[in-house]
């Protein structure tokens, strides 16, 4: 194993706060990735690594991932705790991230990011009346649209996305990934993101992205390393999405929708290894094995 290197950031997803990172994942002789810590930070860093397979490069990370399931550790709460399964993305949003979940609300200089409502998209069509409602109250916020490519937006969405700021194409999860979209926002300087669409997945790890935004702008200003939990957290504040209407299925303890989640999204691997201890709070620990 090698030695670890340190580095002095402060958003959820690790790779979001140092890019140079990449340069450490493009390495071919790489054949293990080991996350563990804070979910929060867990959950970004791993979707991270996994969109890097949408952002050109030639080869995917050549290193598989895994992820202790006695390394884990959460900043907010009893990670046995039992919740709703359907709530389980905006728990995590509410209690770990502190975005705000809630319906449209008028602020000055906010953005709207929608998501994947698209004719492909099966899920677009069930919370498509939610989201035109949303835009049909817009004021003078700026709108950007994102669809996976090949992918139509809705009838419906089309007008909405001629008078939009941009429409932009990306395959992956957190959108804020795409040097497109991250570009697109830093031009329009949002004071809030609101982030909406079809599959909470997308909009689950775009909304952390956008929690993400905020942070690396005010490290423009405050060295990372001085950031406290609550500075980061107060971030959140900034980010709401939709609370979609579930239907409740039943409960479920945090920690195994965690591992499911892991396993079915990311198809990592999460059984025990007591090589590693528990990180505590919201902090990371990566081991890369070559």
């Amino acid at each position: 194993m090698n030695n670890p290197e340190i580095f002095n950031i402060a958003t959820w997803n690790f790779l979001s706060g140092d890019r140079s990172v990449e340069d450490i994942l493009k390495d071919r002789k790489l054949k293990r990735i080991t996350v563990r810590g804070g979910i929060g930070t867990v959950l970004a860093t791993v979707a991270g690594i996994r969109d890097t397979e949408k952002l050109g490069w030639k080869e995917p990370v050549e290193g598989k991932i895994y992820v202790p399931s006695n390394g884990l550790s959460s900043h907010s709460g009893f990670i046995g705790e039992e919740i709703e399964e359907d709530n389980f993305y905006n728990y995590l949003l509410e209690k770990t991230y502190g975005v705000q979940l809630w319906n449209y609300q008028y602020f000055p200089e906010q953005l709207i990011i929608v998501m994947n409502m698209t004719e492909e998209n099966k899920k677009s069509k069930d919370i498509s009346l939610q989201v035109l409602n949303l835009l049909e109250k817009c004021k003078d916020e700026k709108i950007i649209f994102t669809c996976p490519r090949h992918e139509r937006l809705l009838p419906e969405f089309r007008k909405y996305a001629i008078k939009a700021y941009s429409t932009i194409y990306w395959d992956g999860l957190n959108a804020f990934f795409s040097n497109s979209v991250e570009e697109a926002v830093k031009e329009v300087n949002p004071r809030r993101i609101v982030v909406t669409g079809a599959d909470d997945k997308n909009v689950f790890y775009t909304a952390i992205g956008a929690v993400d935004y905020f942070i690396i702008e005010d490290s423009r200003f405050n060295c990372p390393a001085n950031f406290h939990l609550w500075n980061i957290m107060d971030k959140g504040k900034k980010v709401s999405v939709m609370a979609p209407l579930n239907e409740k299925k039943g409960r479920s303890s945090l920690e195994n929708l965690l591992l499911k989640h892991l396993t079915e999204i990311f198809n990592v691997n999460v059984t025990p290894d007591y090589r590693y201890s528990t990180v505590p709070g919201h902090k990371i620990m990566i081991d890369i094995e070559s």
